[in-house]
Parts: C-alpha cells; sequence; structure tokens
C-alpha cells in the first residue's frame, strides 16, 4: 500500500514540474490537414491510385499511370503537378515523370511520385494531369 501511495504522489509531483503552456507531444505530432486531390485524365492515359501523406513536414503525392486499353499515341514525359492556393493561384508546381509504358495490357501502368516543400494552406488543393501539348493543365 505505500508502494502506491508514494507511485501516487511521484506523479502528481511529475505532473507539477511541467511548465504550464507547453503543448504534450500529441498536440506537436498531428500534421495539417491534407489538401484536396483533384484528377484529370487524358483519353490515352489514366491517373490511378493517387495518394497524398504527409513526410515529415513535406507532402507526397504517389500514384499510378496507366494507358487505356486499345489507345496509342505520344506520351508526354511528365504529369503536370500544381498546388493550387484557394484564391486559385499557382502556389507550387512539381513535375513527376511518366516511366515507359508498355503497349502489352498486363504491362500497361507505372508508378509515379513527387514531393511538395512549400507550407500547405487550408483551402489548397493538388492538381494532377496529363499536360496538354506545350501548356500546363487549365487551373480552374
Amino acid at each position: 500500500m505505500q508502494l502506491s501511495i508514494l507511485s501516487a504522489m511521484a506523479a502528481v509531483a511529475i505532473a507539477q514540474a511541467q511548465p504550464a503552456g507547453l503543448p504534450d507531444a500529441s498536440e506537436l505530432a498531428t500534421p495539417p490537414p491534407l489538401p484536396t486531390l483533384v484528377i484529370r485524365d487524358s483519353d490515352s492515359l489514366r491517373i490511378a491510385n493517387a495518394r497524398l501523406r504527409y513526410d515529415g513536414e513535406v507532402l507526397k503525392l504517389t500514384g499510378r499511370i496507366c494507358r487505356r486499353a486499345n489507345r496509342l499515341g505520344m506520351e508526354p514525359p511528365v504529369l503536370d503537378i500544381d498546388r493550387i492556393a484557394a484564391d486559385g493561384s499557382r502556389s507550387e508546381h512539381a513535375d513527376a515523370t511518366i516511366p515507359r509504358l508498355s503497349l502489352r495490357i498486363d504491362q500497361a501502368c507505372g508508378m509515379w511520385q513527387t514531393k511538395f516543400k512549400g507550407p500547405i494552406a487550408p483551402g489548397d488543393r493538388v492538381l494532377v494531369c496529363v499536360p496538354r501539348p506545350h501548356a500546363h493543365c487549365r487551373v480552374d
């Protein structure tokens, strides 16, 4: 019984010894909310399994790109990826290299990834699209 009383007294002493006003570890580890992810495919390519996640303070974006069945044609070398601020302006741009996609149906997909370093603000969106020839994707 003396041991449990001493344990309780030690716990109270430790709690009182912590400086007031400092957040606990659970408050520090909470990342900001993930931005909305907007995907725009093309007639010949489909963006699949796109996923946003935090890796420390960096926002990572990964996914797959697949050739649509019975679609041939030129492939762009990169995906166009933009972080769009709440006011509609491009706040950060990134590219993700599109791997060479086979003409075989069972090998028509490949993985891509990129990251954003800037601080993510509330209301931001991430737009991923297959770019038009010689132009960025539409922001609307």
